[in-house]
């Protein structure tokens, strides 16, 4: 099954968006930068397909 582009691009934006607002509250507690990007990344990928898993359901 082939995956439309619009799927991909809500997954993406949706981890985006995830990873930001945790880097973000990461950093305000005091963490580094690099620290905070590295520890919301597994996160960030479990919502990515999520995202995109939800996304392809709901259009069936």
């Amino acid at each position: 099954m082939k995956l439309p582009p619009l799927a991909w691009t809500v997954a993406l934006v949706t981890a985006l968006l995830w990873l930001g607002i945790g880097v973000v509250q990461r950093t305000g507690r005091g963490a580094a930068f690099g620290d905070a990007v590295v520890s919301e990344l597994p996160t960030t990928a479990l919502v990515f397909v999520f995202a995109l898993v939800l996304f392809t359901l709901r259009r069936r």
